[in-house]
């Protein structure tokens, strides 16, 4: 290709439908990254490490949260584009309303389940925060499902204003509730954010809500949407299991300390979640109308390339700055610096997999991304207890993270091109 037919070919990408979404929908979702982290990181100076750690044990709630609603959203999500690109506009608007009814029933047996864990007597310390994190947990399951919904309908431009809304409230919501109430208020603040704007959400006429209880369409929704939820929560276990290992073997302080590592993941992990939220739909649908295998490994191979170009310059200065600025302003938490700095190059391997996790759902490959994400697991099960053990501490967890994410691109990526090689 000469430089003018390049030139040409830049300034018709750079002038896309997807560019402009890319660049609006990124800056928003990179804005709200900064004020969840700002916020956390003041909360963490006011909380101190201790209640800091039991926030971290407490927020496993809402990372595990779509196995009470059995999938629904996941199956949405994959269904609502496929469907979309087929002109299929009833079965999109039937799963829709069977998805939100099978969330708000999950919400209201998470919520149960939450309140009556203060019964508990190992609860004792936490008996103000269970109920706070049920409201949380029923208004984030809300959000989460209209959030779904934007996205499987392809709607970036209303995902941005929502989330420049939520990025907005957070801090100046949270912090004087967590100030005055402590961890109980760190909760609540979080829940009237999502609050409101889930409800600015809803008022959106371009989102009809309503409830559709269907048996026969529910069985069929949570039979797509199950595996893919499973992924999903094996994916939740594979970037959580560093925490139970710390607060099991090391201490709930400990925990606190190794929150700088839990913090970073979240960041980098950020990178390749945001392409793939626009990309999942655009693939989905793409695949619905032509059924070529091959047009998916094209956008699943975009996708890779764009979340390691961006992943490894970040990953790099975060490593360089993070001593300085925890030194600087939360030096409580320095027993965790040189952790979060070897954690950093799991999110580096794994975006080099960020396209092929989403193929295989596509392609109706869960079972085979199940396998994935189970071998992940199970190493760092295997390698993160092993290594405190032998006296590495919290050094031996992130390296045992590390490690861990590296696998589990390994196999996505190889199992996303063995099922759409002709």
């Amino acid at each position: 290709m000469n430089r003018a037919a390049l030139a040409a070919r830049m300034r018709t990408l750079a002038g896309s439908r997807f560019a402009r979404e890319f660049v609006h929908f990124t800056g928003s979702t990179l804005l709200l990254q900064a004020s969840r982290l700002l916020v956390s990181l003041a909360a963490a100076a006011q909380l101190g490490p201790e209640r800091w750690g039991y926030w971290f044990l407490l927020n496993l709630m809402l990372t595990y949260g779509s196995v009470f609603h059995l999938g629904a959203t996941n199956g949405m999500n994959r269904e609502v584009p496929i469907h979309r690109g087929r002109g299929d506009a009833a079965h999109v608007e039937e799963v829709q309303g069977v998805a939100l009814a099978g969330v708000v029933v999950g919400a209201a047996f998470g919520a149960a389940a939450l309140l009556a864990a203060t019964a508990l007597p190992a609860a004792s310390v936490l008996r103000v925060a269970l109920p706070s994190m049920a409201v949380l947990f029923t208004v984030t399951q809300v959000y989460a499902y209209l959030q779904a919904r934007l996205k499987s309908e392809a709607r970036f431009r209303a995902m941005s204003v929502q989330q420049i809304a939520y990025a907005l409230l957070l801090p100046v919501v949270v912090l004087p509730l967590a100030g005055t109430w402590g961890l109980a208020g760190f909760i609540l603040g979080q829940a009237a954010v999502a609050g409101v704007v889930a409800a600015g959400l809803m008022l959106d006429p371009a989102t009809t809500l309503r409830l559709r209880f269907s048996w026969p369409a529910w069985r069929r929704l949570v039979g797509i949407g199950w595996p893919i939820m499973l992924a999903g929560l094996l994916y939740a276990l594979l970037t959580t299991v560093d925490r139970w290992v710390v607060g099991a073997f090391l201490g709930i302080e400990a925990l606190g300390h190794y929150s700088l590592a839990i913090l970073v993941l979240g960041v980098l992990a950020l990178v390749p979640r945001v392409i793939g939220q626009q990309v999942y739909p655009r693939m989905a649908e793409a695949y619905g109308r032509t059924g070529d295998p091959a047009e998916v490994r094209r956008w699943a191979r975009r996708q890779s390339r764009v979340a390691t170009a961006v992943s490894l310059p970040l990953a790099a200065a975060v490593a360089l700055v993070a001593p300085f600025g925890v030194g600087t302003f939360l030096p409580e938490y320095a027993p965790g610096v040189t952790a979060m700095q070897i954690v950093l190059v799991g999110p580096v391997l794994q975006s080099l997999a960020a396209g092929y996790g989403n193929l295989l759902n596509t392609v109706g490959r869960q079972r085979t991304y199940l396998l994935a994400q189970g071998v992940g697991v199970g190493t760092n099960l295997i390698l993160s207890p092993s290594l405190v053990l032998l006296g590495f501490g919290l050094e031996g967890v992130a390296l045992a993270t590390a490690a861990s994410y590296g696998v589990y691109a390994l196999m996505v990526r190889w199992a996303g091109l063995a099922a759409t090689r002709s």
